[in-house]
């Protein structure tokens, strides 16, 4: 867990997401439900892991299957929010053992430029 200071000062928080490889490779990536890291991690620790240890970490969209299809009956926001830090977690192992960024594996660059979006709920402290 990482606390980030947010403009309003009030404190943020993130999961981040560490997958290892018997090679040594690490991915990251980052879960956030704000304020429950703890049932994340819960959720990644006791129910995921299981499924995803011992498995090939490159083969990210079967991993993914498992962990969504196997939790057809429960997949609230802490799972969802498990998934997804593993899903870039995998997705960064990915990457870091075939020697590419990321967006080559997704297809490459198909555009020069790129619009952005940002958004940031206001939440009220007091």
């Amino acid at each position: 867990m990482c606390p980030i200071q947010d403009d309003l000062g009030g404190p943020r928080s993130r999961s981040f997401v560490e997958v290892e490889t018997d090679e040594g490779l690490i991915g990251i990536g980052e879960a956030t439900t704000e304020f429950h890291e703890m049932a994340v991690k819960a959720q990644i620790e006791v129910e995921l892991k299981g499924r995803f240890v011992g498995q090939d970490p490159t083969d990210v969209e079967r991993l993914w299957q498992v962990g969504y299809r196997d939790f057809w009956w429960r997949r609230g926001v802490v799972h969802t929010s498990a998934m997804s830090g593993l899903d870039m977690a995998l997705w960064d192992l990915k990457g870091k053992a075939a020697g590419l960024p990321v967006f080559k594996l997704l297809g490459g660059k198909v555009r020069d430029r790129v619009r952005c979006y940002i958004r940031y709920g206001v939440e009220f402290y007091g």
